[in-house]
């Protein structure tokens, strides 16, 4: 059996840090039009709700998709919560499956 060692609340903030720091990288400007900018270089360009992705590399797919970035924002979050153990994994999988839920229903709220 896996045990994921840890309490409901931390498990929430968790999730919501994934979902923030993943929309962060994804959709905000960010201080200084960093995130745009950084997007930008990779060859993504956001406006008016379309996403055009004018140069295909795996930078430019992961900066531009919420369920693929979610999994790699979700791998340090995971470690730092369980620690290298079995544990470790269900939490990956779990705050990264539960951040794109979030980010479902924001675009649906949203109407995209």
């Amino acid at each position: 059996m896996i045990i994921v060692r840890g309490d409901a609340l931390t498990f929430v903030v968790l999730v919501l840090a994934v979902f923030r720091m993943t929309r962060m990288l994804i959709v905000d400007d960010g201080p200084f039009d960093v995130f745009r900018k950084m997007r930008e270089a990779v060859g993504i360009v956001n406006g008016g709700g379309l996403t055009v992705i004018t140069r295909r590399w795996i930078w430019s797919g992961l900066l531009s998709c919420h369920w693929c970035l979610s999994v790699w924002v979700a791998f340090p979050a995971a470690l730092l919560w369980q620690g290298i153990s079995p544990g470790a994994l269900a939490a990956w999988l779990a705050l990264a499956g539960a951040s794109s839920v979030i980010e479902e229903v924001v675009r649906r709220l949203r109407g995209e």
